[in-house]
Formats: structure tokens, C-alpha cells, sequence
């Protein structure tokens, strides 16, 4: 996940923020975070 913040908070980067935004959901979404974040709120 680190690279992944990393990515989210780079004020530098040239792609417009909605892009980013895709982006940041599909990588999210790929690893599986959707469902270990709702695996944990089940506990």
C-alpha cells in the first residue's frame, strides 16, 4: 500500500486529478482492499 499512498498524495504529478482518481480506485480494487476492508468491519 505504500506506493499506492505514495501515488495519492504526489502533488507533483502531471495527470489530472479525476485520471488519478481511476487510477487510485483500480489499484485499490485489483489488490483486494474492498475485501479486506470488509473481512475486518465483520469481525
Amino acid at each position: 500500500m505504500s506506493d499506492l499512498e505514495k501515488f495519492a498524495h504526489d502533488d507533483e504529478s502531471r495527470l489530472p486529478p479525476l485520471f488519478r482518481a481511476g487510477v487510485l480506485h483500480y489499484q485499490f480494487e485489483t489488490t483486494g482492499g474492498l475485501a479486506r476492508m470488509t473481512s475486518k468491519c465483520s469481525e
